[in-house]
């Protein structure tokens, strides 16, 4: 692997490397196939799959997704929280400055396709295959489907495979509750078709009463 694409392939590491990985067409095309995708939600002029696409100045994460259908292949970076006033990272010396502002990571797009498909999103995403991770045991595995790519993935500007398998996440939205059984329909012998059902038996005190009034004793 040459330094370039060390430099981009670990770019989530302390290298100050690029945060986009261009999707290859031999995924991406066989899946828009499948799902017919009308959003791309993590991309840029360049590299859009889909007609309608949030770049990271329109801020994904702050935009409604639903009802689309959604590809992501989101920055693959962890967050980083604000710096303190004295920070020392690594990472900030290595790009001259730090962060003033919350940076969202991957996980954060993870998060926001879950609750996206919950308002009726369909959302797929193309994430490396980190089954430790915290987020993969409490959204991606209860409630997603996983398709694992056999083979490492070639992302766009690079001439060698990338050094993580791939994973492809897919939130749907929620099953429509069944609807409500139809409330029970009263039949009367009028009604063809319909049981004969013998009125109600008349209160005691009221065949007593008729009782008198005919001679009769109803014990």
């Amino acid at each position: 692997m040459n330094d370039h694409d060390k430099k981009v392939m670990f770019s989530s590491a302390d290298t100050g490397g690029s945060d986009s990985w261009e999707t290859p067409l031999t995924t991406f095309l066989p899946l828009d196939a499948e799902f017919r995708f009308t959003l791309d939600a993590a991309a840029s002029a360049e590299n859009a799959k889909v007609a309608k696409y949030f770049t990271e100045q329109d801020d994904a994460l702050r935009q409604e997704w639903a009802p689309n259908t959604v590809w992501v292949n989101p920055p693959y970076s962890e967050a980083e929280a604000v710096c303190s006033p004295n920070c020392k990272k690594k990472r900030c010396k290595q790009r001259g400055h730090c962060n003033t502002k919350y940076k969202a990571g991957q996980d954060d797009f993870v998060v926001k396709a879950w609750a996206e498909a919950q308002k009726g999103a369909t959302v797929v995403m193309l994430l490396p295959s980190r089954t430790d991770k915290a987020v993969f045991h409490d959204y991606i595995l209860p409630y997603a489907e996983v398709r694992f790519i056999r083979s490492r993935l070639k992302f766009g500007g690079c001439k060698d495979s990338a050094p993580f398998p791939s994973m492809l996440v897919i939130f749907r939205p929620p099953a429509p509750s069944a609807p409500a059984a139809p409330a029970a329909r009263e039949t009367t012998a009028s009604q063809p078709g319909a049981a004969f059902s013998p009125p109600a038996v008349p209160p005691t005190d009221m065949l007593t009463d008729l009782g008198r009034q005919l001679g009769i004793s109803y014990v």
